[in-house]
């Protein structure tokens, strides 16, 4: 089953519509949880016994699965996931790294900040392979390689 993040659907109806397995997907892939299957499992039977509405009961849900001192960092790191995955995030950031090297004028800088790994990997891969074949004249600080975008150090 593919995710259609163009319904408009809210996190919690994700929760209830994803199979466990999706769910978990999620939770390692953009939360980067290690037990995702687990906690996985637990939201999806919290959300049969009483629908996970709000984010409190999903707080509920993963204190009551972890016990009363479960890392607030933890938590954190779940409502990520699923705020990358209803938003499409990973996504959106890869259009808007084209969309700003194509608006950067010849000569011009870029630069941006990234706020977690996830982030962060797409940015410096994105980086990285434009320098790919990049070839910047030893006299004049600009790129001769012919590429549309010369992106260097």
């Amino acid at each position: 089953m593919r995710m259609d993040f163009s319904a408009g659907l809210t996190a919690a109806e994700l929760c209830a519509r994803w199979s466990e397995e999706e769910l978990a997907r999620v939770l390692r892939t953009y939360g980067e949880i290690t037990n995702s299957l687990r906690m996985a499992r637990a939201i999806k039977a919290c959300g049969e016994r009483r629908p996970l509405r709000t984010s409190i009961d999903l707080v509920t849900c993963l204190r009551n699965e972890y016990g009363p001192s479960f890392p607030v960092k933890v938590i954190a790191k779940v409502f990520q996931a699923l705020r990358i995955a209803v938003n499409d995030e990973l996504a959106e950031l890869r259009a808007c790294l084209s969309l700003a090297v194509s608006k950067v004028k010849k000569g011009g800088r870029s630069w941006l900040f990234s706020y977690h790994s996830l982030e962060d990997r797409i940015v410096k891969n994105f980086f990285r392979d434009g320098e790919q074949g990049v070839r910047v004249s030893p006299v004049l600080p600009r790129c001769v390689s012919g590429k549309k975008y010369c992106l260097s150090a």
